[in-house]
């Protein structure tokens, strides 16, 4: 029943016109002289699911697919509160604290939009929760792109709940990190203040100039690929960079240009950066 319903919210968001913050990504080719072709893969929906804006319904599809995913994965939680669900919840890796994380900050605005609407207001940041049940002070102060953020990582969780790969974990802890700077406040029933966590590559996720690699740059004397690299226009340096496909035996590689130091690597990076096959956000599928 959860799987159900699991499908059914992100088909449903996959066919909304709901605002996320997926890369860019351009398929790059680049001939010896070092020119560049790019060209765009363009996803058109068609769709009455006109949600964006409904910030109502997308929290409570979402919440109930991240809840539903939870007792999927752990199981020994099922029926207990959200606090204790939350507290339940395993954190020993970066990407089980986004989960954590991110499902205690969907139910503090699901909470609020269920019990307390009254009490979400407008400010200049952006939205503000601020009210008081028992003893326990619930606030929040997040921009506007804290939204977006936070609904592009939950689908990025729930739609690849079974990848366990390099790439998709630093793009979520990217994302992440992203999400906790448009948090401006936050308090709820829970101690602790919102976990910080540091990608081990902070991943460029504006745009993502994809090259892939040909059989013919691997040199075999040197046990190395040879690359050449993407040029960036200045305004993109800080948001874009580009990023090395390679097919072989074993799968795919997907190898950020933030990990790579020139125009070569070796094979330790092609095993790094093995793609899951379950990886929905970076095959496209």
């Amino acid at each position: 029943m959860q799987d159900q319903l699991i499908n059914q919210v992100i088909n449903f968001m996959r066919e909304s016109n709901l605002e996320l913050c997926y890369p860019d990504i351009v398929p790059t080719k680049i001939n010896e002289e070092g020119n560049q072709h790019h060209s765009h893969s363009f996803s058109i929906r068609m769709s009455e699911n006109k949600i964006r804006g409904n910030e109502f319904l997308v929290r409570l599809l979402l919440f109930s697919a991240l809840d539903a995913l939870i007792d999927i994965k752990n199981p020994h939680l099922e029926g207990e509160s959200f606090r204790q669900r939350y507290l339940g919840l395993p954190n020993s890796t970066e990407r089980e604290i986004v989960l954590r994380e991110v499902y205690r900050i969907t139910k503090n605005i699901r909470n609020t939009m269920v019990h307390n609407l009254g009490k979400i207001s407008i400010v200049d940041a952006g939205y503000q929760i601020n009210y008081k049940k028992g003893k326990t002070i619930h606030s929040m102060t997040y921009g506007r792109k804290a939204i977006t953020l936070l609904n592009t990582i939950t689908i990025i969780l729930i739609r690849n709940q079974n990848a366990d790969d390099l790439y998709i974990n630093n793009y979520i802890t990217s994302y992440y990190q992203d999400l906790k700077s448009h948090i401006l406040s936050f308090s709820d029933d829970i101690s602790s203040p919102l976990a910080t966590i540091h990608p081990k590559v902070k991943i460029k996720t504006r745009r993502r100039y994809r090259v892939e690699v040909p059989e013919n740059c691997w040199d075999s004397e040197t046990e190395t690929y040879h690359i050449r690299r993407a040029s960036l226009a200045d305004e993109e340096t800080g948001s874009a960079s580009d990023e090395f496909m390679i097919k072989h035996e074993d799968g795919i590689s997907l190898i950020p240009g933030e990990v790579i130091n020139g125009n070569s690597f070796d094979k330790n990076l092609l095993k790094q950066w093995k793609l899951s096959p379950d990886n929905h956000f970076a095959l496209g599928k």
